[in-house]
């Protein structure tokens, strides 16, 4: 192909400073004709010179009449290459460009380049970041570009790359600022980075100052665009510099590994912040690629059955029987998503049997390879002739599935009983003489997609089936009748109506298929060489030991979160399940761990809480520490994958837990160390002794983005369960143990804290919401007969680790500073109390304070939001109350929630609702809220006898009494002016 160069090169500027020509082609007043048939012209400003090009008066070339003749210009870049437009500059600095462009007539789709000299017409570059693809010869396309040219001399071209195009350019700008100008930008405008299957890699972007010297330059960077979700990257948007001099600084983002195999991109945007006189943004955006360097896993496709031998049978429904025709082979997607299997190739011992063409297996779905015929007739499933006729050996075969690079996706090698007039397969309903092929809608894999045959079991293996009773041995209840043996093999697949084992048995090897469980009870022992204990995400298998035992090995492989694996990304807690593994083992045994860039730091970690850390294991110098059940760990995998735990079951134990020293000390990190779904009313109180008393609760981390943790209390439905070797926090109001027992165990088929949890039906509920553009946060308060409005351990659940997000109550009465998450009030309380409501939001944004939708509050009970700097009541029932506060909130004091069960008279500012507590720490008396004229605090001992005076200032909301020098002990503290009063009981630690 021969290609035309037609150079648009920017303007002469020959004084320092900001320059900008525009080159408007309908002013012909400087043009002058050139001497070519075609008409070559010379432009002339004073600053640059164009030759080389047609100018077109109404559409054609000409040079009778021009200039002075009427009508409508352009610029012609014809395609011949003697012509050319060219414009030369002198000038250092940045330099900006624009110009419209379109197609001449109908000729084919013109395609051209954008090339940038930085070294006056020496060397060119494409611009990688122009789209300069023409497809109109109607509407002009409108292509900006910039150029950072330090002290050279600079220049556009456009490079036309066809033989009959033509193309059109009008409304040529350029604007340069030179090497004088003070400048900010990106040095360059894309980078690229390698994701890596580490936990993170560091991606450094330098932004340099130019030509400064003064005032403070900031600037604020921020994320504005590209394809990459939040959790394949992290970055704190804005990321702020700031510059004095000349000089560059880098931003850092760090790329993670995510569950995908897609390159994504990441665009940064600059935005100056200080308004620096005459500061240019050179280069204002710059693009990360991040380009996926995982290989994408082979899919999960099954040979389900085979027909090999059909006597008697009209399998493909074509009305004749006994032919090859009617053989087939029947595939099934077992992932979770669709797979195109488009030019895979299924062939047996010989050679090719079938090439498919245009398919996609939807998850669950199923395809059937016939021998030949035209099949009909099975609902839910593919089907297909083969290409080369199946002829499968009836004596014994090996059926294989190849994608199109020769992958093995599945393979099966049968023997003799291929040829016995009967399917071979799977689906538990065709062992036994043939049956007509199942629909699909009746086969376990369109029930749960991803969970059948994850074992890699044979087709002997003896399927739970369940039908009966839930007896071991009972043969009924097995997929060919028979009770399984020591050389048997057994999948677990039933969710509803476990195996219990009853009396000794054995088994081969034994798989729990997530959701599904295996009780063994009375003194009943079952031995194995293998049980696997199967989970994902959302469900987890068990195996529940009442009195009984079990020998041989047994596996618990924890599904546990990856680190940038979409909904499911982030760190997850959980706890060992079984005893017995040093963590050198484990972290042997789970290459997919998550581990530092020095190969040896692993994401599994204890929490500290002397330094308030969570301390990872490596595998030097933790190969021999024993991992235990019972401790918790914050563990991640690579992208979103099950860890193999190998070890003994335990039936009762204990979770040590201290004090510590740090800021978070009352806090440990524990677990459910059983293999088996934890009872939360048991735990909780088996061990409510142990709790510190406005935390008395479970912690679970649930990846949620507002606060992440979901709070299991005395106000939760005491029958949820804890998933299988889930971790979680607990607040100890001494050092000491959780008690574990084997009574507090079940078998179920829920999800750990991911979803959230429900809350006990039995109570009045308010859920009150505070809500931003990117977050939502909440708080909860319950009305029931057995609380108080003091603090009513289980029931008043602060935050986790005692700092709320967004929004949080502090106690009605005896309010001791905590924030809390839960707050149980008195049934009454409904129909009048005040509860102060904490806010902490940033200043000039906009929040919105709302009634949840799930709470369950009686009818006739209304809920007002009273904000008392600007004196209104909101009925939240009815409308939310939206607000752009001024500054900073942090704390309790401006709001406050009022139940009624009438219409609310607009009360004055009182000072009842004033806060009354103390700082342990400070060692102060706090007192939070509005006054509404001059006040006194007084404090008096539990003899009446006045121990401390301090007059309080109206004008701020929080103030603090110093009383380091009181003795500890319980106090009375009275805040009063002329007309109001408030006592308070205080207790000094």
């Amino acid at each position: 192909m021969r290609h035309f160069y037609i150079f648009l090169v920017a303007i002469l500027i020959t004084s320092f400073g900001f320059g900008q020509t525009t080159v408007d082609f309908d002013n012909l007043a400087n043009w002058n004709p050139g001497t070519t048939s075609y008409g070559n012209y010379t432009y002339t400003d004073g600053t640059f010179t164009a030759t080389g090009v047609d100018v077109l008066r109404n559409g054609t070339a000409t040079q009778d009449g021009f200039p002075g003749a009427l009508g409508t210009y352009s610029v012609r870049l014809r395609n011949n290459s003697s012509t050319s437009l060219t414009m030369i500059v002198a000038t250092g600095g940045i330099s900006t460009f624009s110009f419209e462009v379109r197609r001449w007539d109908s000729s084919p789709a013109t395609n051209f380049s954008v090339e940038i000299t930085t070294d006056n017409g020496s060397s060119w570059t494409p611009s990688s970041t122009i789209d300069a693809t023409v497809t109109d010869n109607s509407d002009w396309k409108t292509i900006n570009g910039s150029i950072n040219s330090g002290n050279s001399n600079v220049g556009v071209r456009i490079v036309s790359n066809g033989t009959t195009e033509r193309l059109m350019v009008d409304n040529f700008t350029w604007s340069a600022f030179s090497a004088s100008t003070p400048t900010v930008g990106f040095d360059s405008a894309t980078s690229t980075e390698n994701e890596t299957n580490t936990t993170f890699t560091s991606a450094n972007i330098p932004i340099t100052v130019s030509n400064y010297d003064g005032n403070q330059i900031d600037i604020d960077v921020d994320v504005t665009g590209g394809t990459a979700e939040p959790g394949d990257y992290t970055f704190t948007s804005p990321s702020s510099l700031s510059f004095t001099a000349d000089g560059t600084q880098n931003i850092t983002i760090d790329i993670n590994a995510d569950a995908d195999f897609d390159d994504e991109t990441v665009e940064l945007t600059i935005t100056e912040t200080s308004s620096v006189t005459g500061l240019v943004i050179s280069q204002a955006t710059h693009t990360v690629t991040i380009l996926d360097d995982d290989t994408p896993p082979l899919p999960n496709i099954v040979i389900n059955e085979i027909l090999a031998d059909p006597t008697g049978i009209d399998a493909n429904g074509d009305g004749i029987v006994d032919t090859t025709d009617d053989e087939f082979v029947e595939l099934v997607n077992n992932d979770i998503t669709s797979v195109d299997i488009t030019g895979y190739i299924l062939s047996d011992a010989l050679g090719t049997k079938h090439v498919f063409g245009s398919i996609v297996l939807p998850a669950g779905g199923s395809v059937v390879v016939f021998g030949g015929g035209t099949p009909t007739g099975i609902s839910g499933a593919s089907e297909t002739a083969s290409t080369g006729n199946l002829q499968l050996n009836n004596g014994g075969d090996t059926v294989t599935l190849e994608d199109t690079s020769s992958n093995i996706i599945a393979t099966y090698t049968y023997g003799s009983e291929g040829g016995d007039d009967q399917s071979i397969g799977r689906n538990e309903d065709i062992f036994g003489s043939f049956v007509q092929h199942t629909t699909i809608q009746t086969n376990p894999v369109a029930a749960s997609p991803g969970l059948y045959n994850t074992s890699g079991l044979p087709f002997s293996t003896l399927t739970w089936k369940g039908l009966v009773d839930n007896d071991w041995s009972n043969g009924a209840n097995w997929s060919n009748g028979n009770v399984p043996t020591a050389l048997d093999d057994v999948l677990i697949l039933q969710v509803a109506n476990h195996p219990t084992v009853s009396a000794s048995t054995s088994a081969n090897s034994i798989i729990v298929n997530p959701g599904a469980g295996l009780l063994i009870n009375s003194v009943a022992t079952l031995t194995f060489n293998t049980l696997t204990l199967e989970s994902t995400s959302t469900s987890y298998s068990s195996l529940k030991q009442d009195a009984g035992f079990v020998s041989g090995t047994v596996r618990y492989n924890r599904f546990v979160n990856g680190i940038g694996s979409g909904t499911t990304e982030g760190n997850d807690l959980i706890s060992p399940p079984l005893s017995g593994q040093n963590f050198g083992d484990f972290a042997t045994a789970n290459p997919s761990l998550a581990t530092d860039v020095d190969g040896i730091t692993k994401a599994f970690a204890r929490f500290n809480n002397d330094t308030d850390t969570y301390n990872n294991y490596d595998t030097t110098t933790n190969a021999m520490t024993s991992i235990v059940p019972g401790q918790g760990f914050r563990a991640a995998t690579t992208s979103g994958s099950t860890l193999q735990f190998e070890g003994a079951p335990v039936t009762s134990g204990n979770a040590i837990v201290t004090l510590g020293s740090g800021n978070f000390d009352k806090w440990n990190l524990i677990g459910n160390q059983f293999p088996a779904y934890l009872h939360l009313g048991d735990f909780l109180d088996a061990n409510s002794a142990m709790f510190d008393t406005s935390f008395a609760g479970i912690y679970g981390y649930d990846g949620a983005a507002a606060d992440g943790w979901t709070i299991l209390d005395s106000n939760s439905d005491q029958d949820l369960l804890i998933a299988p070797g889930q971790g979680f926090f607990v607040a100890v109001n001494a050092s000491g143990t959780f008690s574990f027992e084997a009574d507090m165990t079940r078998i179920g088929n829920t999800d750990d804290f991911i979803m959230g949890r429900s809350s006990n039906n039995n109570a009045s509920k308010a859920i009150i919401l505070l809500s931003d553009d990117n977050s939502s946060y909440q708080t909860n308060l319950y009305f029931r007969d057995i609380n108080t409005r003091g603090l009513d351990p289980g029931y008043d659940t602060g935050a986790h680790f005692g700092v709320a997000n967004g929004i949080f109550t502090h106690l009605v009465e005896n309010n001791n500073g905590i924030e809390f998450f839960n707050q149980s009030l008195p049934l009454n309380d409904l129909n009048d109390v005040v509860v102060p409501l904490g806010v902490k939001s940033p200043s000039q944004t906009q929040i919105t304070f709302s009634l949840g939708q799930d709470s369950s509050l009686p009818g006739t009970i209304n809920v007002y939001l009273e904000d008392i700097v600007t004196n209104t009541f909101t009925l939240l029932n009815t409308s939310d109350y939206v607000l752009t506060p001024t500054a900073n909130l942090n704390g309790t004091g401006r709001f406050y929630l009022h139940f009624s069960d009438n219409a609310l008279s607009t009360p004055q500012n009182s000072i009842d609702e004033l806060s009354i507590y103390t700082n342990s720490i400070e060692k102060a008396i706090v007192i939070f809220g509005e006054l509404p004229e001059a006040s006194v605090a007084h404090v008096y001992d539990l003899q009446g006898r006045e121990v401390l005076q301090r007059g309080l200032n109206t004008t701020m909301r929080t103030q603090s009494i110093n009383v380091g020098h009181l003795s500890t002990g319980v106090y009375i503290v009275k805040v009063g002016n002329g007309s109001q009063h408030k006592s308070q009981k205080v207790i000094l630690n």
